[in-house]
């Protein structure tokens, strides 16, 4: 099998979808779980091997996401609290498709839909450190959250070692 020349798009703004529940353990640890569904869309092209006919095709993108935290708060006002942590993660998703990834497979592959499924799967677990703030009124049930999340995990992007995540979202807040 020669080498298949792919063009790709870039994949734009991902939109995501999570929730999670955090814990104040002991005065000055909290324990923060949550999970995330991001998807999207992109473009690519190539020259089938089998026939040889360039192929256009749009390809959706799917990640599902967990992580367990342990977060230190850095600094408390009485409305704001500004945290610092670490933590483990693992995503299930599918590639992104590249020319080492197609490179790689066989050519009966490209004509077999449950083949094409199973090499486009992906399963990670990395670690994480992140940073964030918390904003919370006074009486009011509810908190304003955002959250930046480096996670240390190989093989969700091609040649990179890691992404960034940045979460903003509201929460029901006792």
């Amino acid at each position: 099998l020669s080498l298949i020349p792919i063009t790709r798009t870039e994949i734009s703004a991902p939109m995501g979808l999570g929730g999670f529940a955090y814990l104040t353990v002991i005065p000055f640890i909290d324990i923060e779980a949550g999970a995330s569904l991001t998807v999207s869309t992109y473009e690519y092209s190539f020259a089938n091997p089998v026939d040889g006919d360039e192929k256009d095709l749009e390809l959706g993108l799917g990640k599902f996401t967990w992580h367990v935290s342990a977060q230190r708060p850095l600094l408390k006002l009485p409305m704001i609290r500004m945290y610092a942590g670490a933590g483990i993660n693992g995503s299930t998703y599918t590639k992104i498709v590249s020319e080492d990834l197609v490179n790689g497979l066989s050519s009966d592959c490209f004509n077999d839909e449950d083949c094409m499924k199973e090499e486009l799967a992906g399963d990670a677990t990395g670690m994480h450190l992140e940073a964030g703030a918390r904003f919370k009124p006074p009486i009011l049930p509810f908190s304003l959250n955002i959250n930046a999340r480096y996670n240390l995990v190989k093989d969700i992007a091609p040649d990179k070692d890691g992404f960034l995540t940045i979460s903003v979202g509201a929460a029901f807040a006792i």
